[in-house]
C-alpha cells in the first residue's frame, strides 16, 4: 500500500497459482522472503485458465492512520479461488509486515497445494503465516511482536468455507440480506454474546479494539475458526473486509449494491480524524 496517501483500486486481474518461483511482492517496502507468486492480467490467458471466475471488487483506504497496514489478495487455480484479507494490528510493531507475511505465505501454499482439502489448506496457511511472522522479529518481546487478524474464503463451485482469526469479517449475502457472517474474536464480541453489553454499545466500547485471537505474537499458533457456508446461489455475494470497513457501516449498506469504493469512503467519513484503515474484497456470483 502507499504510505502517506489514500489508496484505492478496482481489480483488473488477480494472482494465479503457479509453481514458478518468481520475484517477491513489496508493499510499504516490506515483504516476506518466501513470497512465490505471479500476477496475471485479465487477458486471454486469464480467460483460458478460468472462464468462470467472476470479477472481484477491491478497495483499500488509509483513513487517518500514518500508513496502511491492511493487505488483501485473491488467488485462483482451476475452479478454486482463495480470497484473503489481513489487518495488521497497529498497536504492535509493524503490523503491515505481519499482514504481508500472510499474503506471501498464502501465495506460496496456494501455488503448490491449491487442490488440497479446503480445511487443510486454510489451516496450513494459518500455521505457516504465524511462524513466518514470528521469524521476522525474533528479538522483540512477545508483547512487541507483529500481529495481524486474517479472514479468508475458499470457493469451489457452490461450496464456500470461511476461516478467520480476529475481527476481520467474511459475509455471505443474498438479495441484500446477510446469510452468514463470521464471529468476531474480540473482547466486545464476547461481552455481547454473554449479554454483558448491547450490540449497539460495542461500536463505542473502550475495549472494542482488543482481539482475542490473531496471527503472530509470541504464543503458539492459533487455529483458524472454520465456518462452512450454505451453498452459493446465483446472485449471491461474498464480502471480506477489515473492521475499518464493516464497523462504521450498517447491515443494509453492507448488503447493498452500492459501489465498494463509495462504501469505504462512507466508513472513513464516519470517523473523522480517527478513521482506521479500510479494506474490502467483494465478489458477486451471477452463476455457480
Amino acid at each position: 500500500m502507499i504510505d502517506g496517501a489514500q489508496f484505492q483500486l478496482q481489480f483488473t486481474g488477480r494472482r494465479v497459482a503457479t509453481t514458478a518461483r518468481v520475484s517477491s511482492h513489496a508493499a510499504d517496502g516490506v515483504s516476506c522472503h518466501d513470497c512465490l507468486w505471479r500476477w496475471e492480467k485479465a487477458t486471454s490467458i486469464y480467460a483460458e485458465r478460468a472462464p468462470s471466475w467472476p470479477p472481484c471488487e477491491f478497495v483499500s483506504l488509509q483513513g487517518d492512520r500514518h500508513n496502511n497496514q491492511d493487505r488483501a489478495e485473491t488467488f485462483s487455480s482451476g475452479s478454486r479461488q482463495l480470497l484473503i484479507v489481513a489487518d495488521g494490528m497497529g498497536g504492535h510493531a509493524d503490523g503491515a509486515l505481519a499482514a504481508q507475511c500472510v499474503m506471501d505465505v498464502a501465495a506460496r501454499i496456494f501455488a503448490d497445494e491449491a487442490q488440497q482439502p479446503a480445511a487443510q489448506l486454510i489451516q496450513r496457511i494459518g500455521l505457516e503465516s504465524h511462524l513466518a511472522i514470528q521469524s521476522v522479529a525474533p528479538d522483540l518481546s512477545e508483547r512487541q511482536q507483529p500481529r495481524t487478524t486474517v479472514v479468508c474464503a475458499v470457493v469451489d463451485g457452490p461450496n464456500v468455507l470461511f476461516a478467520h482469526a480476529g475481527d476481520s469479517r467474511a459475509y455471505h449475502l443474498r438479495r441484500g440480506e446477510i446469510v452468514h457472517v463470521t464471529r468476531d474474536h474480540s473482547a466486545v464480541a464476547m461481552m455481547v454474546r454473554r449479554g454483558d453489553i448491547r450490540p449497539q454499545d460495542a461500536r463505542h466500547h473502550p475495549m472494542r479494539n482488543q482481539v482475542t485471537r490473531c496471527l503472530g505474537g509470541g504464543g503458539p499458533p492459533p487455529a483458524l475458526e472454520l465456518t462452512p457456508c450454505p451453498p452459493l446461489q446465483p446472485g449471491d455475494t461474498l464480502l471480506l473486509c477489515s473492521d475499518g470497513f464493516w464497523d462504521p457501516l450498517e447491515p443494509d449498506e453492507l448488503g447493498s449494491n452500492i459501489e465498494l469504493t463509495e462504501l469505504a469512503q462512507r466508513a472513513v467519513a464516519r470517523n473523522p480524524g480517527s478513521a482506521d484503515n479500510c479494506t474490502a474484497l467483494r465478489i458477486r456470483f451471477e452463476s455457480v
